[in-house]
């Protein structure tokens, strides 16, 4: 599930919606946030896909984020952003790839992942 609701086009992540933190509250279980860099560079929104072999994909998984039952679902929501957004930045570090050439739409680095950062 992503929180943001939709596909980034500028590959940041987008501000969080509550719908996560609603279903995780009325569930009672944690939200483990995951940061993921590389799959745009296949399939993205308003792009066509580039289905090739040998494209680096990577995963980062955050601490699980248990929401407090005192807690408003906007402040969930934020932690859970403020979470997915430290993992796509480490997942930018980590990755393999650099951009080069005349094709590097797909670059972004670490410090831009907080763009976005604020809820719905």
């Amino acid at each position: 599930m992503f929180p943001e609701g939709t596909i980034s086009q500028d590959l940041e992540p987008m501000a969080g919606k509550s719908g996560t933190a609603r279903l995780a509250r009325e569930a009672g279980v944690a939200v483990i946030p995951i940061g993921l860099w590389g799959t745009h560079r296949i399939l993205t929104k308003g792009r066509k896909p580039h289905w090739q072999w040998g494209v680096a994909q990577t995963a980062v998984v955050g601490a699980p984020i248990t929401p407090r039952p005192d807690e408003h679902v906007k402040q969930t929501t934020d932690r859970v952003m403020a979470a997915i957004v430290e993992c796509v930045a480490r997942a930018r570090e980590l990755y393999p790839a650099h951009a080069g050439g005349e094709d590097e739409w797909w670059w972004r680095g670490p410090e831009s992942a907080g763009a976005h950062r604020k809820s719905a």
